[in-house]
């Protein structure tokens, strides 16, 4: 494919930390240049934040002396400031054209002190590299063992494109979604107790928002024709580095899940399992059996008190009726699991912890 001359290549840790430091001083950006300020922005962010988890994160937890309350109240101050760069970031994210873009990244090599301590350690020189496909085994990324890379981590070169943005985008949507739900809550004693209900609500419009973003991003892999560079690909391409077979049958799976879960935020469906399915005793005491929980009544009228045994969510079970019945999503589970594959673990993976 051919590409204008002016690209912009952010394939070592020099390359990065230069383009960020013009683009502060530079006017208004073209497209390109504003794909760089977000890739600086949310490293700058994340730098930000590791600095302070170290700095003043932990230390809040181990000087508490007991009094985990104070400690909490420091971290909520501090995931306030997440949660706003999360939505300042979407926002320039939303903003940025939908084409193939002509920045080039490496993220593998891109070597920094993180947590501001002066030194670039085994994990941090490494945090951003890619897993290989099918590694499924062995420590947790990150590690400091610095071996474990060797074996289960590639360094690609991506050429940033439509999807890559849509996917960036989820991600930002998905993860303030968690922070605002988090911050809806304060910590008292060994209960988390409601404080701001308009949070949960938020945390609602913004997994809806994530969901219509992976959506968008699984529409866009699908339709691309090209074959560069690329991050997420469709069955179609091969010039990709994306650590889980994107084939027919993915993206198949990818659709019945996205459709699942915005059924469920919507109010349409319940989230629970049939009298009869063998997953019934997973979930029990959570709900009677046959019986599902309303998902959307959660999040617009949250529970005043949550705790580990779930014992607040009682009172959002509800018999399924025809125009509201169980999910679906717990056949899809179901199917992957007696598939013997890890592709519903995976997803899971990408699409909702990171």
């Amino acid at each position: 494919t051919a590409h204008a001359s002016a690209t912009i290549d952010l394939l070592s840790t020099e390359q990065l930390q230069s383009h960020c430091a013009n683009l502060k001083e530079a006017g208004k950006p073209n497209a390109d240049e504003q794909v760089v300020r977000i890739l600086c922005r949310d490293v700058e962010a994340l730098t930000r934040l590791l600095t302070w988890v170290d700095g003043a994160g932990l230390p809040a937890f181990k000087e508490s002396r007991g009094n985990m309350d104070e400690a909490y109240q420091i971290w909520k101050r501090e995931l306030v400031l997440v949660s706003q760069n999360l939505a300042q970031t979407s926002k320039l994210l939303r903003e940025v054209p939908r084409r193939k873009t002509n920045v080039r990244i490496r993220p593998g090599d891109w070597a920094l002190d993180l947590n501001g301590n002066g030194d670039i350690s085994t994990w941090e020189r490494h945090l951003f590299a890619t897993p290989k496909a099918q590694v499924e085994s062995g420590p947790s990324m990150p590690s400091d063992d610095p071996d474990f890379y060797q074996s289960t981590t590639i360094n690609p070169i991506i050429r940033i494109d439509a999807a890559d943005l849509d996917w960036s985008l989820a991600y930002h949507q998905f993860a303030q979604g968690l922070a605002e739900f988090i911050l809806a809550y304060d910590l008292r004693g060994e209960r988390l107790v409601l404080v701001d209900a308009s949070r949960a609500k938020r945390a609602l419009l913004l997994l809806q928002a994530g969901i219509r973003s992976s959506n968008a991003l699984r529409v866009q892999v699908l339709a691309e024709t090209d074959d560069d560079e690329e991050w997420l690909p469709n069955p179609r391409q091969q010039q990709q580095s994306f650590p889980l077979a994107m084939d027919e049958q993915t993206f198949a799976t990818w659709k019945e899940l996205l459709d699942g879960v915005a059924l469920l935020l919507a109010g349409r469906t319940l989230a629970g399992v049939p009298e009869n399915s063998p997953d019934a005793s997973r979930v029990r005491g959570l709900c009677e059996a046959g019986r599902g929980i309303d998902v959307q009544r959660f999040f617009n009228d949250p529970p005043t008190e949550l705790s580990l045994n779930f014992s607040g969510l009682q009172r959002y079970c509800t018999n399924p009726t025809t125009r509201k019945p169980l999910s679906l999503l717990w056949k899809l589970m179901d199917r992957s699991r007696r598939s013997g594959t890890n592709e519903w673990q995976v997803l899971r993976h990408f699409y909702w912890v990171n």
